[in-house]
């Protein structure tokens, strides 16, 4: 079977996908399409679960989102970079997959790995259409049609909203896989471990839906401004 995929989501770290487009990935792969996740690094630095929970808890949310594969690229957590190293693991994985598009971390976030991974992927999926980057793949060189930025720590305007009322529960459950970040005894606290933390999801999700009229929603910007076909598959409150 072809590695090709309607969609490559990228993390900065595992669970990054679940909690900002899990909804998305979800309409998708329940859809009968096909997802794949990246994440550029095995989320080591974190305050709470070990680099095996985390993996484990990882292969779980894959599972519980329905993709097809999810990949660890093995950079530096905490000093994610848009380099040329990084440039060249990412690009390959893209022309791996050839996804028509790309969900990924804002490059405007508060956490430098967000901010870093949104930059990367733009870099990469242009150089992954170059012929002379990274010659060893240039055969199956191509570029994602879009790019579509996820919201985390950092709100923006979105350009799309993304209806995902019909699987939010299985969204829901798809975080709570990284039962190592969730707030448990004797963890140490931090954002994703305060007790509220997946009702300050609910709301941020029943925010967005609101615009567009539905029970919950998730916000992207558009790299580029976004085309429709047929405008009568837009819809709006």
């Amino acid at each position: 079977m072809s590695d090709a995929v309607d969609i490559l989501a990228i993390g900065a770290h595992p669970d990054d996908v679940e909690i900002a487009c899990g909804g998305t990935v979800l309409n998708v792969t329940r859809a009968g399409g096909r997802v794949a996740i990246v994440d550029l690094t095995a989320g080591e630095l974190g305050t709470n679960g070990t680099v095996d929970e985390r993996r484990a808890e990882a292969a779980r949310g894959a599972e519980a989102l329905g993709v097809t594969e999810r990949l660890q690229l093995g950079l530096r957590d905490g000093g994610l970079r848009d380099d040329d190293d990084a440039r060249i693991a990412l690009a390959n994985v893209i022309r791996r997959f050839a996804p028509r598009i790309l969900l990924a971390p804002s490059a405007v976030d508060d956490h430098p790995d967000h901010a870093a991974a949104g930059q990367l992927t733009i870099a990469a999926n242009f150089l992954a259409g170059v012929g002379g980057f990274a010659p060893d793949t240039a055969d199956r060189r191509g570029r994602a049609g879009a790019i579509l930025f996820y919201m985390m720590h950092q709100s923006f305007t979105p350009d799309l909203i993304v209806d995902v009322t019909e699987h939010y529960d299985a969204k829901i459950a798809s975080i709570e896989c990284y039962a190592s970040q969730l707030a448990r005894p004797g963890a140490q606290p931090t954002n994703i471990a305060s007790g509220d933390f997946l009702e300050r999801i609910r709301a941020r999700n029943r925010r967005y839906g609101d615009l567009i009229g539905a029970a919950y929603g998730e916000p992207f910007a558009s790299h580029h401004p976004p085309g429709l076909v047929d405008v009568r598959s837009l819809r709006t409150r």
